[in-house]
């Protein structure tokens, strides 16, 4: 199983700040997969974490094509209200753009 996590960079782009944004996430998200990681071990599922940096539904749709993926599970909303109104989108773009199933988690 592949999990990834995709941090949005400042607009515009510039590939120092990406580093540092990278960088950020990645730590931050350390914490995260270090949990997460013991509880797929305790269920005897083998899993691997991974930090992108991007628009989220251009990652996800590039990583499962790379990774071949059959089906990639993702949520419908973030906690905000912006956040809503964009992993909303990202998650329609998925819908509509991924090689493989979908399964948006409510």
């Amino acid at each position: 199983m592949l999990v990834v996590v995709v941090a949005r960079p400042p607009e515009p782009p510039v590939a120092v700040e990406m580093e540092a944004v990278l960088e950020s996430a990645t730590q931050y998200y350390q914490e995260h997969f270090y949990r997460l990681g013991e509880q797929s071990a305790a269920l005897g599922i083998d899993a691997v974490f991974q930090v992108k940096v991007g628009h989220p539904a251009e990652q996800v749709v590039q990583v499962a094509k790379v990774e071949q993926a059959d089906v990639i599970v993702m949520g419908h909303r973030g906690e905000t209200l912006l956040q809503r109104w964009l992993l909303g989108s990202v998650a329609k773009r998925v819908l509509s753009y991924a090689h493989c199933t979908v399964i948006i988690v409510r």
